[in-house]
């Protein structure tokens, strides 16, 4: 009779080790499922979308306070902010490509003065 008191106990003690293994097992996996998510979300929205673009500034137009800039594969862009740029200056733009692969939609997000070309 003692013997099978133990076996139960015994049964009943390896039950809740097993599912008490299992729990953590599942917690485990669950932290590196929300870790990866969080990851993948993380680098969705900073990844791949922004790249730098050297451009020489072709014309300066204050009264509209419009900038034109060529960048080395010919295409033109413009942005606002006349101040201080003239013909001929390096201008490093950082720019957006709305995650799309033509290059006519992408965005000048921001523009920073590298130096004359003169």
């Amino acid at each position: 009779m003692k013997e099978k008191k133990n076996k139960e106990k015994d049964e009943f003690h390896s039950f809740f080790m097993f599912m008490g293994v299992l729990v953590a097992v599942v917690v485990v996996f669950m932290g590196f499922v929300v870790a990866g998510l969080w990851y993948t979300a993380i680098t969705a929205k900073t990844e791949t979308n922004v790249y730098p673009l050297l451009t020489t500034v072709t014309e300066v137009d204050r009264n509209k306070d419009l900038i034109t800039v060529e960048d080395n594969n010919g295409f033109i862009w413009q942005f606002e902010g006349a101040d201080d740029w003239e013909e001929g200056d390096l201008c490093n733009c950082l720019m957006n490509s709305k995650g799309t692969e033509k290059i006519f939609d992408d965005e000048i997000i921001m523009t920073r003065y590298e130096s004359g070309a003169k």
